[in-house]
């Protein structure tokens, strides 16, 4: 039972995403829809990419070992797709493109552009394998015995197959419907395990103290990864290609509050399956605390739903990210590689590459599988985007920034990241800290150095 209605669930509505990509003509309707997104659109894509498998399954594994707190990774999503209405209307109205591959390329050079692009298909290639890895969990439920390779390998034909075939359409299409049906039926599946596990009364009794305060994480975590997803939204093109593929400014600008409100309430309801989890299932690993939770407590019909609804979470968090991969590779193709190709040729290239790439992402998940899932994504993003804030920030408020200081504000950013991380420092500080000072402090520099105004002459 349990594996049919997951099968139906899951397969089926990326069959209806599928088929939304039927109308898809050109490779504009594959990366933009057209420019057609109302705000319920945005905001579904958004609120769907923002919960993915980390606020299901890291949360409910921060849940098991924390309580509450973990449901920060929640807060500080809201909070920085807040922030992200700062640049965007601004970059909407500086770009006609559809990444910002070509906002850099506009603002600065091509050049900068190219290292942003490269750059960022190198965060993908280590993102892609973090939220394929919570979709395996899931999977290796639903199909007993099944290795984490075979696994992987479903999880991912699935999860990509729509979006490599449909582009935005077809996020648009399961985005929806994985908002709104996720919410009713992890609402109603928390609800009956608490009931179930003997009541919120008892859970509160056996649970550890500390598992009820928000303040159960380190002061340095939480403000980083403030920080770390505000740059995120900021500068990643899976979280504002959607806003760019909006009808208007309006729209965009509402999807984003929409985005932000919607996202909000999941990381609560996995946080507390987690801590039912850490009471009555105290023997399981953490990662497995979701999913072994909602199998354990709730029939096997209802199991299969919830597993589906999560299955198509983690699918549209990987279908944006694999989206603005492959939309950044379609722009170096026809950048660089083929810059007179027919169109209909470029839409073929670009669903061909999306699905390769994704498909050499599986790579890294077998040295990720054991690690703390939320830390772990927030040091890919945090290191992928953090040192790209400068080029955004300054190229779209400060018309002092230039290509110079752009360029080296991301390669001092990277480079420090990268450091920080192998000295084993981001425990003390998170890495944020040290990427944003000196990728700042290097970008400006290097900006008022190379910055040539030309003086005002008066002409007699």
């Amino acid at each position: 039972m349990l594996q049919v209605v997951w099968a139906i669930t899951f397969i089926g509505v990326i069959i209806l995403g599928i088929i939304a990509g039927r109308k898809v003509k050109n490779i504009q309707e594959w990366a933009l829809g057209g420019r057609n997104l109302t705000w319920i659109d945005v905001g579904c894509i958004l609120a769907a990419f923002q919960m993915g498998g980390t606020t299901i399954i890291g949360v409910a594994q921060n849940g098991f070992k924390i309580g509450y707190a973990g449901a920060w990774y929640s807060i500080t999503g809201t909070i920085a797709m807040l922030c992200m209405l700062l640049v965007v209307k601004p970059l909407r109205r500086r770009t006609n493109g559809d990444s910002l591959m070509s906002f850099m390329s506009d603002r600065y050079s091509p050049a900068v552009a190219k290292f942003y692009s490269y750059s960022y298909l190198l965060m993908g290639f280590f993102y892609i394998p973090i939220q394929l890895f919570t979709l395996c969990t899931v999977i290796q439920l639903v199909i007993p015995n099944s290795s984490l390779a075979v696994a992987a390998v479903i999880g991912l034909v699935l999860a990509v197959s729509y979006s490599a075939l449909s582009g935005i359409e077809g996020a648009k299409v399961v985005g929806k419907l994985t908002c709104l049906f996720a919410y009713i039926f992890i609402a109603v599946g928390t609800f009956l395990i608490v009931s179930k596990a003997g009541g919120w009364a008892d859970i509160k009794a056996v649970a550890p103290a500390d598992h009820f305060s928000m303040a159960n994480m380190p002061l340095n975590t939480i403000i980083g990864w403030i920080i770390s997803s505000i740059c995120g939204f900021m500068t990643m093109q899976a979280a504002l290609q959607p806003t760019l593929a909006a009808k208007d400014d309006s729209h965009a600008v509402k999807g984003a509050i929409a985005g932000a409100i919607f996202s909000l309430p999941m990381g609560f309801l996995t946080a507390t399956i987690g801590i039912v989890a850490c009471v009555k299932l105290p023997e399981i690993d953490s990662s497995a605390a979701f999913v072994e939770t909602v199998n354990t407590f709730l029939p096997s019909w209802l199991t299969g739903i919830i597993l589906g609804m999560v299955a198509l979470i983690i699918a549209t968090t990987l279908s944006a990210q694999v989206l603005a991969v492959g939309t950044i590779m379609k722009n170096i193709y026809v950048n660089e590689i083929n810059k007179n190709a027919e169109p209909k040729k470029v839409l073929a290239v670009s669903r061909i590459l999306t699905f390769v790439f994704a498909m050499l992402s599986m790579i890294p998940i077998f040295a990720i599988s054991k690690s703390t899932l939320s830390n772990v994504f927030m040091v890919v993003v945090t290191c992928g985007t953090a040192p790209m804030t400068f080029s955004v920030v300054c190229g779209l408020f400060w018309k002092k920034a230039t290509k110079q200081g752009a360029l080296w504000s991301m390669i001092v950013g990277i480079v420090v990241g990268i450091a920080w991380i192998v000295a084993g420092l981001n425990g003390k500080l998170n890495v944020c800290f040290p990427i944003l000072i000196t990728s700042f402090l290097v970008g400006y520099i290097v900006s008022k150095a190379t910055n040539k105004e030309i003086p005002n002459v008066t002409v007699q």
